[in-house]
């Protein structure tokens, strides 16, 4: 597999001496056997590399990413942990190091680690974990918010609600710019 992937391209005087070794990206020069070798799984070599400016490894994929590529040459080659998920390894080879938020969380794509995880739409954080936002309220951002007029018994809202556009007023109650005013009661003999 590495013979595949090794590339050795010399450049001789006419006594043959070596003058130069260069390996193309996605792979390195062995100090040992100045032959080329190509970056194992969770590295990276975007540069080719000569035996003067070799060294001698591949860089690995940063924490929140990982590559199951042989050969890697590019920083892109290592692919993120999907939204929802993190990790803190570097040099991850599988996608099995990227754990989970947790129910009601998310995180951006190559998240590194579990303070990357928020609450997503329609939960409120409690208690270091994500709960759902019962009816009444609204939650962004992992913060719960109260629909205007909820405590007086005026509006409500689905549970799991991510904004304040969910809420309504309850019957008996009405308001055109209800985001601004709340509910007010409705006029005597009419519903």
């Amino acid at each position: 597999l590495v013979s595949a992937v090794v590339k050795l391209i010399e450049d001789q005087h006419a006594d043959n001496t070596v003058l130069a070794t260069l390996c193309p990206t996605g792979s390195y020069i062995d100090p040992g056997t100045k032959l080329c070798v190509a970056c194992l799984p969770g590295t990276y070599s975007a540069t080719p590399s000569s035996q003067a400016n070799s060294p001698a490894v591949c860089l690995s994929c940063s924490a929140g990413t990982y590559s199951n590529k042989t050969g890697a040459s590019a920083a892109s080659d290592c692919l993120g942990c999907l939204p929802g998920s993190w990790s803190s390894v570097v040099g991850a080879s599988s996608a099995s190091v990227c754990q989970s938020c947790g129910a009601g969380s998310t995180s951006v794509v190559g998240a590194q680690g579990p303070g990357a995880c928020v609450c997503g739409g329609g939960f409120a954080q409690f208690n270091g974990s994500c709960a759902p936002c019962e009816a009444g309220t609204w939650c962004t951002g992992g913060v719960k918010n109260l629909c205007p007029g909820y405590l007086q018994g005026k509006s409500t809202s689905p549970p799991m609600s991510s904004s304040i556009d969910a809420c309504y007023c309850k019957a008996g109650y009405y308001n055109w710019a209800y985001k601004l005013d709340g509910c007010l009661d409705c006029p005597e003999n009419s519903f």
